[in-house]
């Protein structure tokens, strides 16, 4: 979003797209906290969180250096409530 080369309107649908993205994530975790599933906080927050950790293992992967085996378990654990 921050490239030199992207026109502005192609910026503007990269954010359309991640504000989509960020609000249906922020629902399902809404929906989880309301089950006791995940954690309290602020859903938008964590769905923050969420996204940008999938993105840096799936970033990490495309370098090749120490390949992450992705799984859900390992995604889905810092939504997680505990106790």
């Amino acid at each position: 979003m921050q490239a030199d080369f992207l026109s502005q309107d192609t910026k503007e649908q990269i954010i359309d797209q991640y504000t989509t993205a960020l609000k249906g994530i922020g629902r399902i975790i809404a929906e989880g906290q309301q089950t006791g599933l995940f954690r309290d906080g602020d859903e938008m927050e964590l769905a923050a969180y969420y996204i940008s950790l999938s993105q840096g293992i799936t970033l990490w992967n495309a370098k090749g250096l120490y390949p992450i085996r992705v799984s859900a378990d390992m995604v889905l654990d810092p939504l997680m409530k505990r106790g």
